[in-house]
């Protein structure tokens, strides 16, 4: 039964370090800082911060969709793991073989 609980655990700490690593990629490739985000998000300047950060208490769907929002992109882009530079270069393997 532990097993269970530890990948409960670890999936959730994956998704919400995708979505920390997403949101900080997002947030400056648009050139943002944290209280530029957090004002468009209409959320509080140091939750925004802690979000970013790793620390996530009582992170609820509708603060992801306001920062998603203020982005300009569909919440699950948050969520979406990026592509690695292995995974693209097997994709491109892979369509070049069946051409």
């Amino acid at each position: 039964m532990s097993s269970v609980i530890e990948d409960r655990y670890s999936l959730r700490v994956s998704a919400l370090e995708i979505l920390r690593k997403n949101l900080k990629r997002l947030r400056e490739k648009q050139r943002l800082t944290q209280q530029d985000l957090a004002e468009r998000a209409g959320i509080d300047y140091k939750y925004a911060q802690r979000i970013e950060a790793g620390h996530w208490p009582g992170l609820q769907l509708k603060t992801i969709e306001k920062l998603a929002e203020a982005l300009g992109v569909p919440a699950w882009r948050l969520l979406k793991p990026a592509r690695t530079a292995s995974a693209s270069a097997s994709r491109a393997n892979d369509q070049r073989g069946a051409a």
